[in-house]
């Protein structure tokens, strides 16, 4: 395969695919999992921030509207890696 080919074929895909299938993660879900690959005794501490622009502007039963929401999470991790393992 050509250089050009390489490039265009990843491309393409991207463009063909509907985007609405990127739609279906929640815009908080945060995952860490610093405490599997840092060193024992090392201590990790880690800040996310995330906005939602446009979201859901109407309450869907006990789920509030997502729309202008900012959330803020702290984590303070401890490694439990050993060396060797």
């Amino acid at each position: 395969m050509n250089r050009l080919a390489r490039f265009l074929a990843p491309v393409l895909v991207a463009a063909v695919c509907p985007i609405s299938l990127a739609a279906g993660q929640d815009p908080f879900e945060i995952e860490v999992y610093g405490h599997e690959t840092a060193l024992r005794g090392e201590w990790e501490f880690d800040t996310h921030l995330n906005y939602t622009a446009r979201g859901t502007t109407v309450f869907d039963g006990s789920v509030a509207p997502t729309e202008h929401q900012v959330h803020l999470a702290l984590e303070l991790t401890r490694g439990s890696r050993i060396i060797g393992k």
